[in-house]
């Protein structure tokens, strides 16, 4: 199987995080989102775009900048999972 890569760089208002999407031939990962609503809308459309069903999300670091744009993304994809290393669902109440 074929997994690709790609990433979303987002510019200085969203302090240059480039949220990753993984994808394999029908299902897709998301490690990461960005800071701004419009990242976040703009990363949705990239993702639905694919065709691809979204089934996990990863959010890596407890920064907000890490997943602040993910609302859009949840609404879009609302059965894809959330996980994120303890220190950041300590700092987030994830309801995934």
């Amino acid at each position: 199987m074929t997994i690709t890569l790609k990433h979303f760089p987002a510019g200085e208002r969203g302090f240059f995080r480039a949220p990753v999407l993984l994808s394999g031939a029908r299902q897709a990962i998301l490690v990461d989102g960005g800071f701004t609503l419009d990242d976040g809308r703009t990363l949705t459309a990239a993702i639905q775009a694919t065709g691809k069903q979204l089934t996990t999300i990863y959010v890596s670091q407890s920064d907000p900048d890490y997943y602040f744009s993910l609302r859009p993304v949840r609404e879009a994809f609302p059965d894809a999972r959330v996980i994120a290393r303890l220190s950041a669902a300590r700092r987030k109440n994830w309801k995934s």
